[in-house]
């Protein structure tokens, strides 16, 4: 299926799953809703398996020699190493929330292909820190918030008492008991934070910068 009829078959059943909806068919037009997310990662699927098709093909007519030589003052675009801080994944992410995947160059298709390989659509990290910038402005209590960076939930041990064994006055060469020390344990979790954004068709044709001003706001 090419980008084209992609689309055409998504507008279709939008088309149909809305008059569903409108008619009262809730069941029905849920069920459409999931046959349009079925295409999507079927087609999302079928462009991972073409890029690495391409990069395969291209690695067995190129010489060696050729594909590692670095032009003057350009970047190894074969050894760059895609992931969320990159411009390209920016771009493509950006092109891919407004619908326009097939304006995507190689590069930024590479490159969102690359990044969402294993993960999901991650917000650009340029964006996710203008937004904490915005919101520590906006919210100066923020600002007295310590922040944490870890991957599993943290238990830390909080001293709360002396049951046994405080410092107290006793009679000569009597032994004082034993201390037995009292402790609760705090737990750090992870919290994510939410905002979901209707695109309009004025905004989903809003140039790039736009677009991506708009959703940090």
């Amino acid at each position: 299926m090419n980008l084209e009829q992609f689309y055409a078959k998504v507008a279709e059943l939008k088309a149909k799953g809305a008059q569903l909806a409108k008619d009262g068919k809730i069941d029905e037009a849920e069920a459409v809703k999931n046959e349009i997310e079925a295409l999507e990662a079927s087609y999302q699927k079928e462009k991972e398996a073409k890029a690495e098709a391409n990069v395969t093909v291209q690695q067995n007519i190129v010489p060696e020699w050729i594909r590692n030589e670095q032009k003057l003052g350009e970047e190894n675009e074969m050894d760059k190493i895609y992931d969320a801080s990159s411009m390209e994944y920016r771009n493509a992410f950006l092109k891919h929330i407004s619908g326009r995947d097939d304006e995507m160059t190689k590069l930024e298709n590479d490159a969102f292909v690359h990044t969402t390989q294993n993960t999901p659509n991650v917000l650009p990290k340029v964006m996710l820190d203008q937004i904490w910038d915005l919101v520590s402005k906006e919210h100066v209590i923020v600002g007295d918030v310590t922040r944490y960076n870890f991957n599993t939930v943290v238990e830390i041990p909080k001293f709360t008492a002396i049951a046994q064994g405080a410092a107290a006055a006793v009679n000569e060469n009597a032994a004082n008991d034993d201390e037995q020390n009292t402790f609760a344990k705090v737990t750090l979790s992870g919290k994510d934070f939410s905002k979901s954004v209707e695109l309009t068709y004025a905004m989903a044709t809003m140039s790039i910068d736009a677009l991506e001003q708009f959703l940090i706001s």
